[in-house]
């Protein structure tokens, strides 16, 4: 705005909701729309009064009354144009079904910010039809049914204005078809000497790199999101739906209930969680909502001016009511944190919403969160270095994308081991594939549920060994041997559901064999289950560990008790041990005396001892 102030002798700029035109620059560049008492110039009155975007009418008028089909966000100005994007029809299927995201719309809403105002909303697939103005969009894609390509002229000197007029802040491709169709490379070299790119993930970062095109990771548009929000409150509506109306700012309680709800801000919101098994008890304050527009929102997503409805509720929740957001959606967890407001990250085996992440497109991303990660995976590995600290370890990861993020697994580089990563085709290999690839590199393949026990001899025997499900556990091999049989003369032990729930939560089991080199758990049980201190599994996994993670360690707390047996003997009953189904016997206990309450405490303790509750007889 000040650069149009400045450019243009006589023009007057008005800021987004402001009744309020500015003629002056040195007013304007002082202004702030926050704060009472700002000096501008009122068209009604011709005199300076004031502003107060704080209690401004936008965009209620435009969001909250009924019936606004129309979105003006801009004073008529015909002399330039500034653009942002957004698919003006969606996909009936989509819409029927409430499976639009409305994150599309989110990072074209961040867009806008960096606008004086908006001309016009482009096709993402075709925003250059009929159009030369400037552009902003959070990436150019190329393939793909939403992908955009660079705008292609033969006359090299008009593609180079058109390209001036657009900012590319955060771009994300998964190939290289957009560099090497036509000349683009040679174009985007020189032109990016000048211009660099701004990469939205560190694959696309990589790629560029390697065609030496000027490129810097930015991360994403939606990072630069800054809103005042307003206020819902529930009226009846489901929230779920996100359909809570907004509060009226010209309604006397407003700027007192903004304040109430920003001083309190005790919402836990939950958007579009892949894994809600891997989340802690919740408190009663929370709130489930899609990022999708339900199939039963109360408006349309067709509309442009709809969908823009629904992202204001959503981002109006983030700064003004949660206290936390707890997502697996990207455009939801970016806005989110920019937005001030804590982002825990939830991903299930590299699945989001969107699908199966094989393309790089969060590589870098997934830093700015909290990110509730699967921290078991580590240990294995953890076990191997804090034995073995100078071993070079590969690790073959399903759907690995060279250049992207390592995950959980960074931290190991980062902190100076030898670790590299390939890509497998699955994540169930067999013992062909297995003594396939000792037989190119030598070494020992362990599965990622298996803890070694202490160093390996180098004197080890060629030789494998399987767990209940016939997958390798551990397999010994020297480069080029082509013959490796089952170990004869080393021992590596499985432990079923209920051995590996009763070495993480019963202090007093104890492993069939010490002589074990390895020891393979079952990983339902270690995923499911918290390890008690002092077990012994708790010594093989926890004890050792290289990075700390306490957070997930427990202390003993179930009950022990004496009871007297009608032969006379004593039995001493063990809350800690496991009954079944992964239940400890206290909660079995407490159970059964709330069921039958006629049951006492002692005889629900006598009734548990033969099904694993008895720790040993006295």
């Amino acid at each position: 705005m000040i650069s149009l102030l400045l450019k243009n002798r006589g023009a007057c700029v008005q800021t987004l909701g402001g009744d309020d035109y500015f003629c002056d620059v040195e007013i304007f560049s002082t202004y702030n729309p926050y704060e009472n008492g700002n000096q501008s110039w009122s068209v009604s009155t011709e005199t300076l009064g004031n502003s107060d975007l704080s209690v401004t009418n936008f965009p209620y008028e435009l969001l909250g009354k009924k019936g606004s089909k129309v979105l003006s966000l801009a004073p008529d100005m015909s002399t330039e144009g500034f653009a942002t994007y957004g698919p003006w029809n969606v996909d009936e299927d989509l819409r029927l079904a409430g499976r639009y995201n409305s994150g599309e719309d989110i990072q074209s809403m961040a867009g806008v910010g960096w606008l004086p105002f908006v001309s016009s909303v482009r096709n993402k697939t075709d925003p250059f039809a009929n159009y030369s103005g400037y552009y902003i969009s959070n990436s150019l894609q190329s393939g793909g049914s939403v992908g955009m390509e660079f705008p292609y002229l033969e006359d090299a000197e008009k593609r180079r204005v058109l390209m001036e007029k657009i900012d590319i802040v955060s771009m994300f491709f998964p190939g290289t078809e957009m560099i090497e169709k036509k000349n683009n490379e040679a174009f985007l070299r020189e032109y990016t000497k000048k211009y660099p790119f701004g990469c939205r993930s560190t694959v696309t970062c990589a790629t560029l790199k390697r065609h030496k095109i000027r490129s810097y990771f930015s991360s994403c548009l939606t990072l630069t999101s800054t809103y005042q929000g307003s206020v819902l409150y529930k009226d009846g509506s489901v929230p779920s739906l996100n359909g809570l109306p907004f509060l009226d700012p010209a309604s006397t309680n407003f700027t007192g209930a903004l304040e109430k709800a920003k001083h309190e801000k005790d919402l836990v919101l939950l958007v579009d969680v892949v894994d809600p098994s891997a989340l802690p008890p919740l408190p009663p304050n929370h709130r489930y909502v899609s990022a999708d527009i339900p199939k039963g929102y109360p408006r349309s997503c067709q509309p442009y001016s709809e969908r823009i409805d629904y992202c204001y509720r959503l981002l109006s929740q983030y700064i003004n009511h949660a206290k936390v957001v707890i997502t697996s959606r990207i455009h939801v967890g970016l806005p989110a944190a920019a937005l001030g407001t804590p982002v825990i990250f939830v991903s299930k085996g590299g699945w989001l919403p969107g699908g199966k992440e094989k393309t790089g497109r969060v590589a870098g991303l997934l830093d700015i969160f909290h990110h509730l990660s699967d921290w078991r995976s580590r240990r294995a590995i953890e076990s191997v270095l804090f034995y073995h600290p100078n071993a070079d370890i590969s690790i073959h990861v399903e759907d690995y994308v060279h250049g992207g993020s390592q995950g959980d697994f960074s931290i190991f580089t980062e902190s100076g081991y030898s670790v590299s990563f390939f890509e497998i085709s699955s994540q169930v290999v067999s013992v062909a594939q297995i003594r396939l690839l000792l037989q190119k590199f030598g070494g020992v393949f362990l599965s990622k549920s298996t803890f070694v026990r202490g160093p390996l001899p180098v004197s080890l025997d060629e030789g494998y060994s399987l767990d209940e499900h016939g997958n390798v556990a551990l397999m010994i091999g020297k480069k080029g041997l082509s013959v490796i049989e089952m170990a004869s003369n080393w021992f590596s032990s499985y432990l079923s559901s209920g051995e590996t729930q009763r070495c993480m939560m019963d202090p007093t089991w104890e492993m069939k064999s010490i002589e074990d080199i390895a020891i393979t758990v079952d990983r339902a049980s270690l995923l499911t289950h918290d390890i008690i201190m002092d077990t012994k599994c708790y010594d093989l996994i926890e004890k050792n560990c290289i990075y700390n993670d306490d957070l997930h360690w427990k202390y003993g707390e179930g009950r022990t008790e004496l009871l007297k047996m009608k032969d006379g003997r004593t039995a001493k009953f063990c809350g800690n041990n496991v009954w079944k189904g992964g239940v400890s016997c206290t909660n079995r206990v407490e159970y059964m005396v709330a069921r039958y309450t006629q049951l006492s405490e002692q005889d629900a303790m006598f009734s548990t001892l033969e099904q694993g509750c008895q720790c040993t007889e006295i």
